[in-house]
């Protein structure tokens, strides 16, 4: 049995639509900014008093993730097509996860550097890719406004 379904547009603008919108946003930019990049930070001097890593280690360590957030900026930039954006932006959930759990599993700070960089990507999807397919979705729906519920994410990611 097939069902088809149709969307009309009351229904998408329906409230729980845009609930879930604005919600997926926020939680994106906890995921990719709050924990791919900020979480990191406080860890920094703790690793430095541990001996983990001294303070140019640290120092690189940052430079490879505002290197990604910059590469991930200007392919941001670069980029029209919606359908991509869509797709890099998922692919950047994914890297946020796997960049932040991978830094857990390794000791060794070349491969720390790779995966603070790819987390700084990560970043540049979710703040610029993401934001700006939420923002597109709340224009289409005539929600414009309504762009600054999503960026309470940042704070809520510090």
């Amino acid at each position: 049995m097939h069902i088809k379904t149709t969307h009309t547009k009351k229904a998408m603008n329906a409230p729980h639509n845009r609930f879930t919108v604005l919600l997926g946003g926020i939680c994106s930019l906890v995921l990719m900014l709050g924990v791919a990049r900020f979480a990191y930070t406080p860890l920094l001097p703790h690793m430095i008093t541990a001996g983990v890593i001294d303070n140019i280690g640290g120092a690189w360590l940052t430079t490879a993730n505002y290197l990604g957030y910059f590469s991930g900026a200007l392919l941001s930039a670069s980029l029209s097509d919606l359908r991509v954006k869509s797709k890099l932006f998922r692919v950047g959930l994914i890297v946020a996860v796997v960049s932040t759990v991978a830094m857990a599993l390794t000791t060794h700070p070349i491969l720390w550097g790779i995966w603070r960089y790819l987390a700084g990507l990560s970043s540049a999807a979710g703040l610029l890719i993401g934001s700006g397919l939420v923002l597109n979705w709340l224009i289409r729906h005539n929600h414009r406004e309504e762009l600054g519920i999503h960026f309470s994410g940042l704070g809520l990611a510090l």
